[in-house]
């Protein structure tokens, strides 16, 4: 069995492959900044996108999009924000988060655009 380690950065490749098959630009993967990590910066249009990658195997801790959380959200936007504002970014800005679940005989791809915003 792959570690989790392995898991999730086969997700993240499979991530990258699907938001390319849908016009994105991937600009960065993995891109640290200040003691955080954003898994997929990428550009679609005018818009810079931060997505965070979940990928599952089994359903142990709940489906991949629940491990995003209030704390992990922040994690990401101090990122983010260190990402714009050191690159004087003034485009438009969105947070998305790919899930992936992988079964033996079935991978699904789950992308919830906009996941960060009010309500959600």
């Amino acid at each position: 069995m792959a570690g989790n380690k392995a898991i999730g950065e086969g997700g993240e490749k499979l991530a990258a492959t699907y938001l390319e098959g849908k016009g994105y630009i991937i600009e960065h993967m993995n891109w640290k900044g200040l003691r955080f990590e954003i898994d997929i910066i990428a550009r679609q249009g005018n818009k810079w996108i931060f997505v965070e990658v979940k990928t599952r195997t089994r359903f142990d801790f709940g489906w991949p999009e629940r491990a995003v959380n209030k704390r992990k959200k922040n994690h990401i936007i101090k990122a983010a924000d260190h990402f714009i504002f050191t690159r004087n970014i003034e485009d438009e800005l969105r947070f998305d988060i790919i899930a992936i679940v992988k079964r033996p005989k079935k991978t699904e791809i789950y992308h919830i655009e906009d996941a960060f915003a009010p309500g959600r």
